[in-house]
């Protein structure tokens, strides 16, 4: 009876992971999120992300100082439906000089892709170029 009892938790216990598993990998599904902490005393001003194919840069206005921004990205809603769907996708801002800085996100996905990025923003030249460590993980 107690052997019957634990076996049928067992197999409740992993039943409720498989939904649990199948429901998150359906959700992310084609899902880019990024997070961006800003670990400087200085608000960080127009960040722009691009990808290939889309008609719009994603405009960040500004992140605050000691702050953080969690972005979600659906790109296969503008990506095509034929054709190779090969992508990537990358930061730009432009310094205090007027010159433009291209930092990449993502090397490589295509529709239906899920990944994320971690971009710490950890100094701010005086010239204004932004010192950024960037870590990314794309899957299909």
């Amino acid at each position: 009876m107690k052997l019957k009892l634990i076996l049928i938790s067992f197999l409740v216990v992993l039943l409720g992971l498989s939904f649990w598993f199948t429901f998150n990998y359906i959700r992310n599904k084609g899902t880019l999120k990024i997070e961006i902490y800003n670990k400087t005393s200085e608000a960080i001003g127009d960040l722009k992300f691009t990808y290939q194919k889309n008609d719009k840069d994603i405009v960040i206005s500004g992140i605050p100082a000691e702050s953080y921004l969690k972005l979600i990205f659906k790109p296969q809603e503008t990506l095509p439906l034929a054709g190779s769907g090969e992508n990537a996708m990358w930061l730009s801002y432009q310094d205090k000089n007027g010159e433009k800085h291209k930092e990449v996100i993502f090397g490589y996905f295509e529709r239906g892709y899920h990944g994320k990025a971690l971009i710490k923003i950890t100094k701010v030249e005086p010239d204004g170029v932004i010192k950024f460590e960037i870590k990314s993980d794309v899957k299909n």
